[in-house]
This record gives C-alpha cells, sequence and structure tokens, in this order.
C-alpha cells in the first residue's frame, strides 16, 4: 500500500530469570537494562506477561474490510459551523443551478464551480485569487457522467492542482454513485487517495461518498434535479461530522469500512501440481520467494516476467531457480505496458499451454508521491 503503516513496538517478555544462588549474579547486574523488561497491564512490580506458545507464534491471522451501517454521527458545534464556501466540480449547466439551489438550501453562502473544460491547474489558481481557503471541494463529475468512474488521473491532476496553488482546501469529498458494473470496481478503488494523500497534504481531509444505485442504465446522462438534492443533502450531513471518512448509503442506511476478522475455511487446494504460473516482478525479492515456493511445493512451471533485462544478479537468480525441478523462463515484458504484456501471455501459452495461475509482484518503492 502507498500509505504509511502506524509504528507500532512490542516486547517479549524473557521466559525465566535464573535466581541469583544459581547464576552467581548480584543485585547490579541481575537486570542489565530494565527497559528492555515489558510487564503486564504497565505495572513494574509485576509477573512478565507470558511467552505465546507455539502454535500461537505459528497462527495465520486474516481479515477482511466490509461494509458496516452506523449512523451518522451528531455535528460538533466546531463542525457545524465550518462550511461556508464550497467548490463544486460540475459542468452540466442544469446540474450546476440544481448543485446551487441544494447547497444554499443547506446554508453555504458561497458556491464557486469548475467544469470539465477548464484547465484544473487555472481554475484553481483563478479561486485562489479570490478565496485563500475554501471550506470543501465537492467533485460531482460521477454525477453527470458514469464514464469518469474510469478517470483516475481527473482526481490526481486536481489533488496536484490543489498541492501545487497552495489553496487552502479544508475537505474534499467524492461522490460516486455505485452499480454491479466494472465502474463501480473503478470507483471504491478512489478510497486509496483518502488512505494515501494525508502524506502529502496533511491539512486536507479526503473521503469518498458512494450510493447504489440500482437499475441504472444511463450512460452520462446527468443526474435529475431531484436526485442531486439527495446527493447534496447527503454530502452536506457527512461535510458537517468531526472527521471525514468514506462512506456508502445502501438502501437508504450509512455504512463505513471496519476491519474484521475473517477466519480461512479449509477447502479445494487451487494451485495445481505442475502447473504454469505467471509471476510479473518474478526476479524481484517477493517473486523469487513465490517462485521457489512453487517449485519446490508444487513442480510448477513458471513464467517470470520483468521491465529489466537479465543483467548478471538477475541471470544467477534465474539459475538458482532453474536448477529446482521445474521448468523456469524469464520475459522482458513491463507490466504497465498492455502490448508487451499480451506478448507474454502468448508466448507462455505457446511453450506451456495452460496458465493456472497469476501473481502480481511487480512494484517501485520510492519516497516521492
Amino acid at each position: 500500500p502507498t500509505y504509511p503503516f502506524a509504528k507500532e513496538r512490542y516486547w517479549i517478555a524473557q521466559e525465566s530469570t535464573p535466581s541469583r544462588a544459581a547464576s552467581g549474579s548480584n543485585d547490579e547486574d541481575e537486570y542489565e537494562d530494565a527497559d528492555e523488561h515489558e510487564y503486564e497491564d504497565g505495572d513494574e512490580g509485576s509477573t512478565p506477561a507470558a511467552l505465546p506458545t507455539q502454535a500461537e507464534l505459528h497462527q495465520i491471522m486474516t481479515f477482511e474490510e466490509r461494509w458496516q451501517e452506523q449512523a451518522l454521527p451528531g455535528a460538533s458545534a466546531a463542525a457545524s459551523g465550518i462550511i461556508n464556501t464550497v467548490v463544486c466540480m460540475a459542468t452540466d449547466p442544469a446540474t450546476q443551478e440544481a448543485v446551487q439551489q441544494a447547497l444554499q438550501a443547506q446554508g453555504i453562502a458561497h458556491v464557486l464551480f469548475i467544469d470539465a473544460s477548464d484547465a484544473i491547474d487555472e481554475a484553481v489558481e483563478r479561486i485562489k485569487q479570490t478565496h485563500a481557503t475554501v471550506d470543501a471541494l465537492l467533485y460531482l463529475r460521477p454525477l453527470e457522467e458514469r464514464r469518469s468512474l474510469r478517470d483516475h488521473a481527473a482526481i490526481a491532476r486536481l489533488v496536484h492542482a490543489i498541492g501545487t496553488s497552495k489553496l487552502g482546501v479544508q475537505r474534499l469529498l467524492l461522490a460516486a454513485p455505485l452499480e454491479h458494473s466494472i465502474e463501480s470496481c473503478h470507483a471504491q478503488a478512489w478510497i486509496g487517495f483518502e488512505r494515501s494523500i494525508g502524506t502529502v497534504l496533511p491539512a486536507m481531509q479526503i473521503a469518498c461518498l458512494y450510493q447504489e444505485e440500482e437499475g441504472h442504465t444511463g450512460q452520462g446522462t446527468p443526474a435529475s434535479a431531484s436526485n442531486l438534492q439527495g446527493w447534496i443533502a447527503l454530502l452536506a450531513a457527512e461535510l458537517r461530522t468531526d472527521k471525514i471518512e468514506s462512506v456508502l448509503y445502501r438502501d437508504g442506511k450509512r455504512h463505513v469500512q471496519r476491519i474484521t476478522p475473517a477466519p480461512l475455511q479449509a477447502g479445494r487446494p487451487l494451485l495445481k501440481a505442475g502447473g504454469t504460473y505467471l509471476i510479473t516482478g518474478g526476479l524481484g525479492g517477493l517473486g523469487y520467494l513465490f517462485a521457489e515456493h512453487l517449485i519446490k511445493t508444487y513442480a510448477a512451471n513458471i513464467i517470470l516476467s520483468g521491465r529489466s533485462a537479465l543483467d548478471q544478479a538477475r541471470q544467477a537468480r534465474l539459475q538458482a531457480l532453474q536448477e529446482l525441478e521445474g521448468q523456469v523462463r524469464y520475459l522482458q515484458a513491463d507490466v504497465g505496458d498492455l502490448l508487451h504484456m499480451q506478448g507474454a501471455v502468448a508466448h507462455a501459452k505457446a511453450h506451456f499451454g495452460r496458465i493456472y495461475g497469476v501473481i502480481h509482484a511487480a512494484g517501485i518503492a520510492a519516497g516521492h508521491s
């Protein structure tokens, strides 16, 4: 993931402490460093926490993120008065009029618009000339045109423009209708913005507001005025919470994402002995481990792909895999290049036949955004 994990440190207590009589130690050297011992409940005088059992040490714990129903929290006095100026990304004149009326009905005095024909950098800069800060920016393009759900780059350009111009945007809400379609998958990927932008623009909160719309068949048809009023009411209510977070409205009920345990259920193994598997980034650290495991455990045939040509280090890794049971081939192909990957898959099928699985292990670790 592109967002940082929380840094948490844990200590495992010593299993036992030898007695002074048995070890010959004295009071001064019994504990070389008292700070290295952690006790339960923070009580330095209590018994050290018991070591986990061998089974606990090797227990696989699995979790999943799910939408859970949660009522809208009440707005605090501080949050309820923050919405005064709102910028909306919407293009259709009828949509702009309906949105402006709905926002003003919510008590929001100043409503500005950025439409699709505007150069985003210039539009944000123009707003900054008259407003040093705005209380909220509403991304409403998907309510006008469903195809924009696939356009992640438009959101990235918007965030980049905000950061470059140093326009003070307090909150950015991305509105997206959800249906049972591939567009919904694209839209739910927007949560990645919520979890990564904070490292670049820590003063701006960003979240998504989804609403399920069953049976919608419009392609690019703007939402009706009455429907827009419903959307604006939901957006305004979320903006008045102490801290915005991504939410889903399903059958009129509000849901938020929470991580819950998801125990693995025993089932039929999906990996096939002697099967062929494609691993992108296959000679990187993770890719190599996957390849080695599949060969040793399942005598699998492995197709490795990577952007770089084989240098001496990669050749040595490839040779080490080829010395194991199973066949291994390396194909130079960038996973971000469709034609290259189509050629790699065709080559793999021509040589091995059916591909039983793909492991995507390609990636770049970088410190910049």
